[in-house]
């Protein structure tokens, strides 16, 4: 079989794709990974595949900023009028028609496709925007996308549930029969996907945290990716300062987005030298300094689907403190070595929470957390992919 992988998430962020890539190659699966969609969102690779699997559908397509920076270097007038009219060429119903008509060729490039015989697989990653971008559009998209869809892939039997309730529920057809199989297939780790040598006395002394920290045992928590609304940052910040103790620290690295995003949280612990800011993306090589400094990573999202941070700490022996959401509770439910979960409707619940692992000895629990990431391999997940692909193919339903 010939598949096109469709991803147009940064690769540079997430080892994801190319993971999951090199599994079906070792499961004889022959992939041809494309990352723009062309004109009408199915470039030529696409079109000569037997099978199309998409991923994050709100990337696919997306309309790039449109920026007028090149008519003042052809030396044309009217600067203040570029300045004018660059956000209005950006705005939101800009914005939102440009992807409408993405959306629409897209749509009907992929009815054709499948009109000449190809099949598609549609992995849902997020069962919403994660702060409600998008709108209706995207909301539309997918459900557009699931009633294509001849195999859907999930990463937990949750999320199987709550996608047939999106197709049924949302669509409000209950009359109409949908039964594309639905796959889950965990989330598969990250061991070796990133470099992992450095101790932990070595890693703090290279971010260059107070001395006490390198020799003495005391926690150190750490939030690492992007830094955006939805995870719950201005609850963790309050949660953290409530700690009494003096040498307890909070790791904060990654890009913000918005840009101004990082700046308006500092300011809530610009008075705490136990909080360090790295408002910045954290390149491949630097993953490791990061988590072999902190003894937790903390995720105290309000809303997520599948979370590949939590299986990132995992992957490197970390436990997690997060809230009792199914991405969370599933996982740690089975294996309470992997850290602490919290109510989140509870006021002080993050808090009580953060003092509880004070207590704790999580290095004794890194080998089990590192033991129980491993079964996740991306050989064996390649092999669910291929027998997916397969039953897509037959129609053996």
């Amino acid at each position: 079989m010939n598949v096109a992988m469709l991803s147009a998430a940064a690769r540079e962020a997430n080892p994801y794709i190319d993971l999951l890539c090199r599994g079906l190659a070792e499961a004889g699966v022959a992939v041809t990974l494309v990352s723009k969609p062309g004109d009408d969102g199915l470039p030529a690779a696409a079109h000569s595949a037997d099978l199309l699997h998409l991923h994050w559908l709100e990337l696919w397509g997306r309309p790039p900023y449109t920026s007028l920076a090149r008519l003042g270097r052809w030396g044309l007038p009217g600067r203040s009028l570029r300045r004018w009219l660059e956000p209005a060429l950006n705005s939101h119903p800009v914005f939102v028609r440009r992807r409408q008509r993405f959306l629409n060729r897209f749509f009907i490039a992929l009815e054709q496709y499948k009109a000449r015989g190809g099949r598609l697989v549609y992995t849902v990653h997020n069962l919403g925007q994660h702060e409600g971008e998008g709108g209706s559009v995207e909301a539309g998209a997918v459900q557009r996308l699931l009633a294509l869809a001849d195999g859907v892939h999930v990463h937990a039997e949750y999320m199987a549930e709550e996608v047939q309730k999106l197709r049924s529920g949302t669509v409000g057809d209950r009359s109409q029969q949908w039964n594309p199989p639905i796959a889950v297939i965990p989330h598969g780790h990250y061991i070796d996907a990133y470099p992992n040598t450095v101790a932990r006395a070595d890693a703090r002394r290279a971010l260059r945290l107070p001395a006490t920290l390198t020799t003495d045992y005391s926690l150190t928590l750490l939030f690492l990716g992007l830094l955006r609304p939805y995870k719950g940052l201005e609850e963790l910040l309050p949660a953290f300062r409530s700690l009494p103790d003096p040498n307890v620290s909070l790791l904060i690295a990654g890009r913000p987005r918005p840009s101004d995003y990082a700046a308006r949280l500092a300011a809530q612990a610009s008075d705490d030298p136990r909080v360090r800011w790295h408002p910045h993306f954290v390149p491949d090589a630097e993953v490791q300094l990061w988590m072999n400094a902190a003894d937790v990573v903390v995720l105290p999202y309000r809303q997520i689907t599948t979370s590949g941070a939590a299986m990132l700490a995992w992957s490197f022996g970390k436990p997690v403190i997060a809230p009792a959401l199914p991405a969370f509770a599933g996982p740690m439910a089975d294996a309470p070595i992997l850290g602490l979960l919290y109510d989140p409707a509870t006021s002080d619940g993050l808090a009580n929470a953060l003092r509880q692992a004070a207590a704790i000895d999580w290095q004794a629990r890194r080998e089990p957390i590192l033991a129980w990431a491993a079964q996740f391999n991306w050989a064996g997940i390649g092999q669910q992919f291929a027998a997916l692909y397969h039953k897509v193919l037959t129609g053996n339903q």
